[in-house]
């Protein structure tokens, strides 16, 4: 086997264990004093939370405002993901009182498509396949 072919499948394999290290090294451990619960648990739902701003920066772009609305309610949504990030169901909890705007945001979740990947050691069962998300007209 040749170098040139050697060289490439090396550089793959100590950047996967780079990740793998660097992923453990964010986990709430700390050398002198052992784990740290709440550490870990504060970095998964701040991790979740960025997801979720991220998502939301996405979708907010799509959603198309009625002409001639007025004022700035909020609609919340409750998301449900597949495995694939596709979405599976969404479900209003609370309207914003326009129907119009209601459906817009619905659409929106819809048509986005592409959820972006979930952060370096998320599950996605811990708060990734169902959320919520709340919409603004302005």
């Amino acid at each position: 086997m040749s170098l040139n072919k050697v060289i490439p499948s090396l550089r793959i394999l100590l950047g996967s264990i780079l990740i793998a290290i660097l992923a453990a090294c964010s986990t709430g451990f700390q050398t002198n004093t052992g784990l740290q619960p709440n550490a870990v648990h504060d970095n998964r739902a701040e991790n979740r939370a960025a997801w979720i701003r991220q998502v939301q920066a996405q979708i907010t772009p799509l959603v198309q405002i009625p002409h001639g609305m007025m004022g700035n309610p909020e609609v919340r949504l409750r998301v449900r993901l597949l495995p694939t990030m596709e979405v599976a169901s969404i479900q209003m909890i609370q309207s914003s009182g326009t129907p119009a705007y209601d459906d817009a945001a619905c659409h929106a979740v819809w048509e986005a498509k592409n959820f972006p990947p979930l952060p370096v050691g998320a599950n996605f069962n811990d708060g990734y396949r169902v959320f919520t998300m709340t919409f603004h007209p302005r």
